[in-house]
């Protein structure tokens, strides 16, 4: 990390089978309420190793007497960044009932794209 302020704040996740592959990670800032939409995938790797570039990244860190982190980085240099810190323990608990309520690689069966073409091509009429 660099030489800015740590500024701590509420953080929380949200997964749905209606959207099977994102999880929304939403930051309680001081006067804002931030979203973003995180890849699950990226996330379960981020457990593991880094994965990412551009405006998302995600990777463990260890620090001492065994804490285990996952640190994620929102943003880019241009418009301002943001680190986020999750005990890799809680993080890799919820990615696994999110893998409970949809396992992985069975995302695709969660989509309904039928449905989504069908509101589209009416929105158009």
């Amino acid at each position: 990390m660099n030489d800015e302020p740590e500024i701590s704040m509420g953080m929380t996740a949200h997964y749905s089978a209606e959207q099977p592959f994102s999880v929304v990670l939403a930051l309680h800032a001081p006067e804002a309420l931030v979203a973003w939409d995180l890849s699950r995938e990226q996330l379960i790797k981020g457990l593991r190793q880094h994965d990412g570039w551009g405006d998302v990244a995600v990777w463990p860190v260890a620090r001492g007497r065994g804490a285990d982190f996952v640190r994620i980085r929102l943003g880019d240099d241009l418009s301002g960044t943001a680190m986020v810190e999750i005990e890799r323990p809680t993080l890799k608990a919820w990615l696994e009932e999110t893998c409970r309520l949809v396992p992985r690689g069975a995302e695709p069966d969660h989509l309904h794209l039928d449905q989504v073409i069908g509101q589209l091509l009416d929105a158009e009429a």
